[in-house]
């Protein structure tokens, strides 16, 4: 995920956390990040992403959604040539 230009300018904090090393090396793999610190910040870029894309969704569906581009449109008979 490219971070944005207002990224730098954000408050910064130091935490210390104990983490299961595995998935802290899976998510580095996944998202291809260099240090533990960038995986966890991009890790968390995509978790608020995800929160606005169900919300972004959620107010689709109380707009009424879509239609079902995959719905079972009824059969019709076929007409058969008289022989």
């Amino acid at each position: 995920m490219a971070r944005t230009p207002t990224h730098s300018a954000r408050e910064r904090i130091r935490k210390n956390m104990d983490m299961d090393a595995a998935k802290l090396a899976g998510a580095q793999r996944i998202l291809g990040t260099r240090t533990d610190t960038e995986t966890v910040d991009e890790a968390l870029d995509f978790v608020i992403f995800q929160g606005e894309v169900f919300r972004a969704l959620d107010r689709l569906a109380d707009l009424g959604g879509v239609s079902d581009p995959f719905e079972q449109l009824p059969v019709r008979p076929r007409r058969v040539a008289e022989p």
